[in-house]
């Protein structure tokens, strides 16, 4: 899948959310990672790698296993390829990465919207409880993540 089809699968999802009354943010569902409810995901898929997982936000799975299915490559045939299991790994993760920098955008923005509106210090911005704790949480597993994917090279 190229670019241009990759946009246009992330397109169609942010139009069906739109249909649904909800933002492209809400394909995150931000306002709900503080809710207690966390889920362990695959970042590379289970087929490729059954024992890696990262406990991510509950309500941040389903856009998560959306990129999988339909923005990543086909599974291949053989689990066992090094080089596929790396590189799943790595998509999964960068799709962590672009919900962080999602919610990043997400709260800057509204931030920006409260200057715009008079509005002149912290508060002025609801930000959900746990979304910034869960932000630093999984930035920071996914650093540990690369830090291993870097030194499982340097041991080959």
């Amino acid at each position: 899948m190229d670019q241009h089809e990759r946009s246009m699968v992330r397109a169609r999802a942010e139009w069906c959310a739109k249909r649904a009354g909800k933002t492209s943010s809400s394909l995150w569902e931000f306002e709900n990672w503080g809710d207690g409810r966390t889920q362990e995901h695959h970042p590379g898929r289970r087929k490729f790698s059954e024992e890696i997982t990262m406990t991510i936000p509950w309500a941040m799975h389903p856009e998560l296993t959306r990129r999988g299915e339909e923005e990543h490559p086909p599974l291949g045939l053989h689990p066992g390829n090094v080089l596929e299991r790396q590189g799943r790994l790595f998509l999964g993760w960068s799709d962590m990465f672009e919900a962080l920098a999602d919610a990043c955008r997400w709260i800057g923005e509204n931030m920006l919207a409260a200057v715009d509106a008079g509005r002149n210090n912290l508060d002025a911005v609801q930000i959900p409880e746990g979304l910034l704790s869960w932000i630093a949480r999984i930035a920071q597993c996914l650093a540990l993540a690369a830090k291993r994917a870097a030194s499982e090279r340097n041991e080959e």
